[in-house]
């Protein structure tokens, strides 16, 4: 485990450390100058505008808007009048101090020029991140549909873990079992949800449904519940969809670690259940120690009949596959764990290009100790009890997350970027229960020994062009691959039954018990594309 973070850290800052080398390197170009950096909005709906002129007054110092409204001007140190301009808009100006080797940061909102003579710009400013609250906040204002949505920086400021954990402050919404989103009460098989735009395959076998705490906060950009259908958004929802945006590159240079650690006082310093584990579950990844033994074949496995022994096995060979598998039924009993959270990211732009990267993982205990009563109607509508059970049950749960993303902008007008996606979610289960059984006319005793991974893995190429000469119209396409999958490798499960004085394996299909379980569901090639035209008029 040590050895991991030391490899993971030393990686991290060995992309760091170019980075800082770039950065003094620079610093020594950029003496007796300064830098802006900044947004342009509209100043009606908020939206970024692409190809709008940043110029320094009187000066051949002049940027223009990339696709995502944002700006950089290198300019000499001191106080310098700024004018920003585009067709259609009223032209500003603005007045800046730009200091030497510092960034400054410059949001500006246009309005539209047949009434900037007679209102005042008090307009709605959205901020250089997308991912803070007051930008959120205007894309809810500004939706044509019921939404509500979370940005990462109100993620980061509740202290939420994951996207699951997110929208369990977001109204109309119910997160079953901690990691599926239920919308106004609707079961899960009415929601959706996508990931970048594009649709995420299901982990489960039996429903369509994403588990979202697979998603670290720190790797997210927003999270939004569509709540109405709108024809621009996958048809595959009644009740609402999830739509989920990974990380995106910053205007600055960006390099964070966070570290937090949290207690359940039901779990930390008490007696929980557990059983053996791989030395990577708390990673959320098998070692393989729960695969089946070398020696099994790849066919089911019948036992030889008398006319066709050469279609199954013999009683022999049948018992040595058995033999094959460990002996390992019973839970242990050890001490509660606390929780643990590890988040690394790394954002810069090396000239053209630029380069995301961030790693999460997480590891989660949970324990608890119920009494479960069973019933049945009697006569007269009367309940007599018909089981009462002791009940136990501990989980651990690990989850790896990482995200790379590589965009280059050709010029300001033009961008391609390549994004990956990854998560693996492990959890190692162990229950017990025990009590009467009135069906039965004893006590009973039951242990199960569960580990469930699943891991979803999704790579992206998207496409975002401008063209200012026809009315900033605006080209946008994706392709996109992803594959789920879902393994419960050697369930083992144990039914004891009490007879006389002693408990006795029961001759029930549930009593030792080994079941494995794979599951892979692929979406190949999944294609959007997207055209808006845009008209400026003046009055």
């Amino acid at each position: 485990m040590r050895r991991f973070w030391i490899s993971t850290l030393a990686l991290l800052f060995g992309l760091a450390a170019p980075a800082v080398g770039a950065t003094d390197a620079a610093d020594d170009d950029r003496a007796g100058t300064g830098r802006i950096v900044g947004t342009v909005n509209d100043q009606h709906n908020g939206m970024r505008l692409p190809g709008v002129t940043v110029e320094l007054t009187g000066t051949e110092h002049v940027a223009h808007t990339d696709l995502d409204g944002r700006f950089l001007l290198d300019l000499p140190a001191g106080s310098h009048e700024v004018s920003v301009n585009l067709e259609g808009y009223a032209r500003k100006q603005i007045q800046v101090n730009v200091p030497e080797r510092q960034t400054v940061t410059v949001d500006v909102t246009l309005g539209i020029a047949g009434y900037s003579e007679l209102v005042m710009v008090t307009g709605d400013v959205v901020a250089a991140e997308t991912s803070t609250a007051e930008a959120q906040l205007l894309r809810r204002k500004r939706a044509s549909t019921i939404t509500d949505n979370m940005g990462a920086q109100e993620m980061r400021a509740n202290a939420d873990s994951s996207a699951a954990a997110a929208l369990q402050r977001v109204t109309g919404l119910s997160i079953v079992d901690d990691q599926y989103v239920f919308v106004r009460g609707l079961g899960e098989r009415y929601s959706n949800t996508t990931l970048n735009g594009a649709s995420i395959p299901s982990t489960e076998p039996d429903r369509k449904v994403v588990s979202l705490d697979m998603f670290p906060a720190g790797l997210l950009d927003s999270v939004t519940v569509v709540k109405s259908y709108s024809a621009d958004r996958p048809a595959e929802f009644a009740g609402g969809l999830v739509e989920i945006v990974p990380a995106r590159l910053p205007s600055r240079p960006h390099f964070d670690v966070s570290y937090g650690a949290g207690a359940n006082t039901q779990t930390v310093g008490a007696q929980v259940l557990d059983h053996a584990a791989g030395d990577r579950d708390w990673l959320g990844l098998s070692n393989g120690n729960r695969k089946l033994p070398a020696a099994f074949p790849d066919r089911r496995l019948i036992r030889g009949g008398v006319y066709t022994p050469e279609l199954g096995f013999t009683r022999a060979e049948l018992e040595g596959f058995g033999e094959a598998f460990e002996n390992a039924w019973t839970p242990e009993t050890v001490d509660g764990k606390p929780d643990e959270t590890l988040s690394v990211s790394f954002a810069r732009r090396f000239g053209r290009l630029g380069v995301l990267a961030g790693v999460n993982q997480s590891y989660r205990h949970h324990y608890q100790e119920e009494v479960q009563n069973y019933y049945r109607v009697e006569d007269a509508d009367r309940l007599t009890t018909f089981s009462e059970y002791d009940y136990r049950a501990a989980s651990n749960r690990g989850v790896l997350a990482g995200l790379l993303g590589v965009s280059t902008q050709f010029t300001p007008q033009q961008r391609v970027a390549v994004q990956a996606f990854g998560s693996a979610r492990g959890e190692r289960e162990t229950r017990t229960f025990e009590g009467f059984n009135s069906d039965g006319g004893r006590n009973l005793r039951n242990a199960r020994l569960l580990w469930r991974e699943e891991s979803l893995r999704s790579a992206q190429v998207t496409g975002d062009h401008l063209f200012p000469s026809l009315s900033n119209s605006t080209i946008d396409w994706r392709l996109t691959v992803s594959r789920s999958s879902r393994a419960e490798p050697d369930l083992r499960e144990t039914l004891y039954e009490e007879i006389g004085s002693t408990f006795q394996l029961a001759d029930e299909s549930q009593s030792g018990f080994r079941m494995f379980n794979d599951l892979n569901e692929d979406t190949v090639l999944e294609q959007r594309g997207e055209f808006k035209l845009f008209s400026y008029v003046v009055d």
